[in-house]
């Protein structure tokens, strides 16, 4: 586990996607035994540091239809000027959005498909193969979503 900063948020659809970990901060939280078997496994794929994510997260050809785009249009959402784009398997983790982030902000990205890009199923920008190639975060299949908010400013028994 990591700790998020107050000011940041996470996007994680459908992947492991801690990235950076720190087995000596008390920011991060992870088995006694985590770090000993990462290193008897020979699990890590980098020169330097524990990325979580290239350990036992995924990079593949789903994740660049699945999940990256869905994180991307997040991130771009509360941060338009991003530099990363829909395909980047390596996006980061913690963001910070250039506003505070309402409950009506989670409500429309849950329900987004895209909207003002060429990636939009139903919008008229893009050819129809821009339009088919990523999988919309709010799709015709979606039961319920449930978005949990918690507050700092009421007693604790109310906060979550």
């Amino acid at each position: 586990a990591r700790r998020i900063p107050d000011d940041a948020y996470v996007v994680a659809p459908n992947r492991l996607n801690i990235d950076e970990f720190d087995f000596e901060s008390p920011d991060f939280m992870a088995s006694a035994d985590l770090q000993a078997i990462i290193a008897d496994y020979k699990l890590n794929p980098d020169f330097e540091g524990y990325n979580l994510r290239h350990i036992f997260g995924s990079a593949t050809v789903k994740d660049t239809h699945y999940n990256n785009p869905r994180a991307w249009y997040v991130q771009h959402y509360f941060d338009p000027n991003s530099q990363t784009t829909p395909l980047d398997q390596d996006q980061p983790f913690i963001v910070h959005a250039d506003r505070k982030i309402s409950v009506d902000d989670i409500m429309f990205l849950m329900a987004s498909h895209y909207q003002n890009t060429p990636y939009d199923v139903y919008g008229d920008q893009g050819t129809a193969a821009e339009k088919k190639r990523f999988r919309p975060i709010g799709i015709n299949r979606n039961f319920e979503t449930h978005i949990l908010q918690i507050r700092n400013d009421v007693p604790v028994g109310l906060a979550g």
